[in-house]
This record gives structure tokens, C-alpha cells and sequence, in this order.
């Protein structure tokens, strides 16, 4: 394994884990204000962040 295919991978996972923590978090919050179950409110605010994501990628490319 090359080292900036490591670089590479462990600057993921830690993005991962930070989005993903974050993201919990948020969902956490919203359950509790809106009074809604929290597992899928943390899978709703994950798809979020992956639509957003996505959307920016999808015009960043098509910019380019």
C-alpha cells in the first residue's frame, strides 16, 4: 500500500467519523425538539448531508 493511498484513507475515515459524529448529534437535537424518534431523525439529517454534498460535487464538477 503506497503512502498516499494511506494519507488519503485515513484523512477519510477521519471525515467520516467527524461527519458522522456531527451529524448524530444533530439528529439527536432535532428528535428532541421536534418530538420525534431519534433513529430516524439521524438518518434523515445524514441524507441530508449527503444530498448537499452530492448536489455540490454534481455542480462543481459540471463548473469545471
Amino acid at each position: 500500500m503506497s503512502v498516499l493511498f494511506r494519507e488519503i484513507l485515513a484523512r477519510l475515515v477521519l471525515l467520516c467519523v467527524i461527519v458522522g459524529s456531527i451529524s448524530s448529534i444533530v439528529g439527536i437535537f432535532v428528535s428532541g425538539l421536534f418530538n420525534f424518534a431519534s433513529d430516524p431523525s439521524i438518518v434523515i439529517v445524514q441524507f441530508v448531508v449527503y444530498f448537499f454534498v452530492f448536489a455540490w460535487v454534481k455542480l462543481k464538477t459540471k463548473a469545471a
